[in-house]
């Protein structure tokens, strides 16, 4: 069936399957449908296999064809489950203040070295600012630019300890020679001169994105878990594919 005309919707708990732009098929349960913008919102199987995860996918009508309606709902869904304000207004609160210190970040004139080994540290350690161009962590650990082993300041004990091993190139799993030597690629990919020499921090590349704006996928899952806090510095946030 076309995507829905005046008057016409889809019900939460139906399963509805459609086709991308970029002809890939999506099927799943529809969570929630705003007919104004036209997003609908299906919960889909698992990319990772995990049973205890859901692909949770927005999806853009105007950009999707073949959409079904495999089975409608066959009974009331559950009502909705109460939402934390508190919780929700600190993680804003949280994401704003972020946000600002990335800001401040390019606008110092920060490298983009710098600003990956903030954001590294700041993953553990949320007791870190900028001071013009230098990281302190703690008020008790300096990292002035260029930001390497060398530049990492402070009285010895955990926490200036901890700051070296995030920075550590070998936590990049990089080999000190590659980084020293310049032979590494820049982001741009362009030939023709000499490189500036880095360590690729963090130690994931962003997910490619296809730029058709058809549909977003992030991953929920089913129980909160938050990783060990030395375990989850050298881990991606959940990658967000495509774009709305």
């Amino acid at each position: 069936m076309a995507a829905p005309g005046p008057g016409e919707y889809f019900s939460v708990g139906s399963h509805v399957s459609c086709i991308t732009c970029l002809g890939q098929r999506l099927q799943g349960e529809v969570v929630a449908f705003d007919y104004p913008s036209k997003m609908l919102t299906l919960k889909c199987a698992p990319s990772s296999g995990k049973p205890n995860l859901s692909d949770v996918v927005l999806v853009n009508l105007a950009y999707v064809s073949d959409v079904d309606v495999i089975t409608d709902r066959a009974e009331t869904p559950p009502h909705l489950a109460s939402l934390n304000f508190n919780k929700l207004v600190n993680r804003a609160r949280a994401e704003k203040e972020e946000k600002l210190l990335q800001a401040y970040a390019v606008s110092a004139g920060v490298s983009v070295e710098g600003q990956q080994l903030f954001q590294a540290i700041h993953k553990t350690i949320k007791d870190c600012k900028w001071q013009e161009k230098n990281i302190i962590v703690m008020d008790d650990v300096v990292i002035s630019p260029p930001y390497q082993v060398d530049n990492c300041k402070g009285k010895e004990g955990s926490a200036l300890s901890h700051v070296r091993k995030i920075w550590s190139p070998s936590s990049c799993g990089l080999g000190s020679s590659a980084v020293d030597s310049g032979q590494l690629s820049d982001s741009s990919g362009l030939s023709g001169g000499p490189r500036e020499p880095r360590c690729s921090w963090p130690p994931f590349s962003p997910q490619s994105d296809p730029g058709d704006g058809s549909h977003l996928t992030v991953t929920a899952t089913s129980g909160s878990h938050i990783p060990e806090q030395l375990r989850g510095h050298l881990q991606p946030k959940p990658q967000v594919r495509g774009k709305m």
